[in-house]
């Protein structure tokens, strides 16, 4: 690209010729789509599709990827919301961006926050990758943004990781989410015993600091099976599909509802329950959001609700395999949607979990005497909350131990 090039850059900024194409990123305990990458294509008018190898070095040279970077976030988050309308009834998908080096500055938590507000977009829907060598550039001015942008809520992921420097004594001091492992050790999973040493490693190591394990770059089925085994959460790569333009990765969600509902265990269909899908309701955003991710997390689909009313409904449409309701809210109360629930010839395989912040005596007998399997009282630790809606869910179903590919798997 010639010296013209950063005037056509600019152009298309403001043409619009810059777009997005998302990669599904699927969850290995359900093989659904959990969310995806956002990934910039440049739809030059006269050369075509553009990769972004031979257009983002030059924005980064610019300082135009602040700018390209802050569009990007916007427009994968405005693009996450337009799914999920599509699909009310799926679990939220997360919605991954990656950032540059320039963007990691102090001014991008201001611009991470009015994202946000203008998109209306849940936070802990937003993902944001950055490499190792972003952060690793100045350690503490990293901890110091990434503890800003935590505090807004989003998720954080270290991104091609195994490529970098980071140490292990400095990854424990960042408040992040999620490893991304990188493809170039993927790519020798089965064929070379050093890669696959490696990302057995990155695995454990993450689970042992309570992270999240994506692998990119999944291209075979021999991949994709050894990364079951060694506990992998989320994979992408073009075993599964390319990134796409948005009309077609809404096309890929809709071949996996189908498919799902050829099978009799689609979004809403009678008959049969989601053996990992939860409802949870509680008028705490702050509540939702940390059951949500703990749950999700842990290979659960997570629907949420705001009252009791809300998940009454959801319930009836969808047939979940557990709901959680916090026991105080407006419209309808837990105690008052439990006892709905359980009135409902139809959700009787359903367990229900009571959420309270009140530890007294007498509304764990009201919960249990509405038809509750259990009382969980808040604040809550993620591991437990995990761990005490599996138990119910055994409880409930006659304490039977569900099929190992049939039962999320915590981390």
């Amino acid at each position: 690209m010639g010296s013209e090039s950063r005037a056509e850059l600019v152009k298309a900024l403001e043409n619009g010729e810059l777009v997005l194409h998302y990669q599904p990123k699927i969850l290995l305990a359900n093989d659904r789509v959990a969310g995806a990458e956002a990934l910039v294509r440049w739809q030059h008018p006269t050369r075509g599709l553009i990769p972004p190898d031979l257009f983002i070095p030059l924005a980064e040279d610019t300082g135009l990827i602040v700018p390209l970077g802050a569009w990007a976030l916007e427009e994968g988050c405005r693009q996450a919301q337009a799914f999920q309308a599509r699909f009310p009834y799926r679990p939220p998908l997360v919605m991954s961006v990656n950032l540059s080096a320039r963007q990691f500055e102090p001014e991008l938590v201001a611009t991470v926050a009015g994202i946000l507000d203008r998109t209306g977009i849940q936070p802990w829907r937003l993902c944001l990758e950055l490499t190792e060598s972003i952060i690793m550039t100045d350690v503490e001015s990293a901890i110091d943004i990434l503890a800003q942008l935590k505090a807004l809520g989003v998720w954080l992921s270290i991104d091609d990781f195994g490529t970098g420097y980071s140490s292990l004594a400095y990854l424990r001091r960042f408040p992040i989410d999620e490893l991304k492992i990188d493809r170039s050790f993927v790519d020798g999973l089965g064929r070379e015993a050093e890669d696959t040493a490696i990302v057995a490693a990155v695995v454990a190591m993450a689970h042992a600091l309570g992270l999240s394990v994506v692998a990119e770059g999944v291209e075979t089925q021999e991949q994709l099976e050894r990364l079951r085994i060694l506990g992998c959460e989320q994979v992408q790569g073009y075993y599964f599909s390319p990134a796409m333009p948005a009309a077609g990765f809404q096309g890929y969600l809709d071949e996996e509802d189908r498919r799902s509902r050829s099978g009799g265990m689609g979004y809403g269909e009678p008959g049969g329950y989601q053996r990992n899908v939860v409802i949870i309701a509680d008028d705490s955003p702050e509540v939702l959001q940390l059951a949500s991710v703990s749950l999700s997390a842990a290979g659960f689909e997570v629907h949420e609700s705001l009252d009791g009313r809300a998940a009454l409904d959801l319930a009836q449409a969808i047939r979940p395999t557990c709901v959680i309701l916090d026991v105080r809210m407006p419209e309808m109360d837990g105690i008052a949607a439990c006892k709905a629930l359980r009135a409902d010839p139809n959700l009787t395989g359903c367990t229900i979990i009571m959420l309270t912040s009140n530890a007294d005596a007498l509304d764990k007998i009201d919960g249990f005497s509405a038809g509750a399997d259990d009382y969980i009282v808040k604040p809550f630790a993620p591991r437990d909350l995990v761990s005490r809606v599996r138990v119910a869910i055994r409880r409930h179903q006659g304490g039977i131990d569900w099929p190992a590919e049939a039962m999320p798997r915590t981390t």
